[in-house]
């Protein structure tokens, strides 16, 4: 008895066309690789700007007393909206 099924138009063969399944996976990783590296260069942007904004608000608080008035408190509300990309 074959394990084939009774209908011979869904039959296919396990390796039909190596060569171009290949060729498919090489492109599927290179695709991938891409993709990764794109992650990357956007992970370190963040990064960088994540650092640039606590190097900023440490300058703020070693600069400034405890915030005491409404002034400094409207200081620090536009310094952090400017941070957050808010205008």
């Amino acid at each position: 008895m074959s394990h084939e099924p009774s209908d011979a138009s869904h039959y296919r063969p396990r390796f039909a066309n190596p060569a171009g399944r290949i060729s498919e996976l090489e492109n599927m990783l290179e695709f991938a690789k891409q993709e990764i590296e794109n992650f990357r260069d956007k992970w370190i942007s963040e990064l960088r700007r994540a650092e640039r904004y606590q190097v900023l608000l440490e300058e703020v608080f070693t600069s400034f007393p405890p915030v005491r008035n409404r002034e400094q408190c409207d200081l620090l509300k536009r310094v952090s909206k400017e941070i957050g990309g808010e205008q």
